[in-house]
């Protein structure tokens, strides 16, 4: 008897599929900003329910949940994800309770981080996905993105079975806590586009709940190309490369890491920053951007490029396509011992140019 077809397919590999950051944004300490929003206030018991877009798919997703500038331990009572529907509506019967090592709550430490177990929820790039948050008391000034140009939703008590969305009665432009969308399913053949910047990158100018950021217009536009990849905004508004602000956040070379560099699958990195640098308005008696100190071309470029220049350390001055004889191993690639030296002087070198470079006291 000949197996079938059907039969005889092997089973699909895990080794094939991964995680992929689908959307992101970049935390930032409490603050009036400039629309209303209930940062500094914080929350007490009440239920959250913010829209995203997702820029990857797959067959699951995780939420990530960030508490880095709360001053105190973020109790988060329950959580759901689901399709959104419109406003605050989600589509009710794909809503899944979201776990945390296999708990329904999550207590998220000072300056920390959760992430969800696996939420099996089928998602296509471009999806909108509600996550739903029932916080507990007294949470204290929170972590949040202030220009979300997206609506996010609040409502008194545990509102997580909540689907039409009627009991959800006030919004502000502004996410909170959620900082990631990942998506587990095929492994993509390029790695995800982030981009880093200040309020051109985050969104100013975008009609809110359109997606008209120009990374939304960049995922929009390479899967109409037919070359699909994940594009993530790491971008906030005012923010700098030099100093960090009370409104506007650490600046981008300190928060390089864990906005972008710690995300999975990452593959791109546009960097968009530096008009903040060179002039910000004060408002009298609004700590927008202190400290603002001029700074010139020459600080700003250095700012983008602290190199570690290996060709001009090891190259023979005499004919530049080759290495330098006497750093030479034999094989005409490697460095020997002189050579590695000479290129870990280079490389001190950069590090204490980068490291002298302006930034917050």
């Amino acid at each position: 008897m000949t197996p079938s077809t059907a039969s005889a397919q092997p089973a699909p590999s895990t080794a094939d599929r991964a995680w992929t950051p689908g959307w992101i944004t970049a935390p930032q300490p409490a603050s009036a900003g400039f629309t209303p929003n209930w940062a500094e206030e914080g929350f007490d018991g009440h239920t959250l329910r913010q829209v995203v877009r997702t820029t990857a798919g797959g067959g699951a997703v995780r939420i990530r949940l960030s508490n880095a500038y709360g001053d105190r331990p973020l109790e988060v009572r329950g959580a759901s994800v689901a399709p959104a529907a419109g406003g605050s509506a989600v589509h009710g019967g794909r809503a899944r309770r979201a776990a945390f090592s296999g708990s329904g709550t999550v207590l998220v430490p000072v300056g920390g981080e959760a992430v969800s177990d696996p939420v099996p929820l089928p998602v296509a790039a471009f999806d909108r996905v509600a996550v739903t948050l029932h916080l507990g008391p007294e949470t204290g000034p929170a972590t949040f993105h202030a220009q979300g140009y997206a609506a996010s939703h609040r409502a008194a008590g545990d509102r997580l079975g909540d689907t039409d969305g009627s009991a959800f009665t006030e919004t502000t432009h502004s996410w909170y806590y959620l900082t990631g969308l990942d998506v587990h399913g095929p492994a993509p053949e390029r790695g995800a586009v982030a981009a880093i910047g200040d309020s051109i990158t985050d969104g100013f100018g975008s009609v809110p709940d359109t997606d008209t950021r120009y990374p939304d217009a960049l995922a929009e536009l390479l899967a109409e190309r037919g070359e699909p990849r994940a594009v993530l905004n790491a971008g906030i508004g005012g923010n700098r490369l030099l100093n960090d602000s009370a409104w506007y956040g650490e600046r981008s070379p300190a928060r390089l890491e864990r906005d972008v560099l710690r995300r999975p699958g990452v593959g791109a990195l546009v960097v968009l920053q530096g008009i903040t640098d060179i002039g910000f308005p004060d408002w009298a008696g609004e700590p927008t951007a202190v400290p603002a100190p001029p700074v010139d071309a020459g600080v700003l470029i250095a700012a983008h490029r602290a190199v570690a220049d290996a060709d001009a350390a090891l190259a023979d001055p005499g004919d530049p396509l080759r290495l330098r004889p006497p750093f030479d191993s034999g094989d005409r690639l490697h460095p020997n011992p002189d050579g590695f030296r000479a290129l870990a002087a280079t490389l001190a070198d950069a590090l204490k140019e980068a490291e002298a470079a302006p930034h917050r006291p």
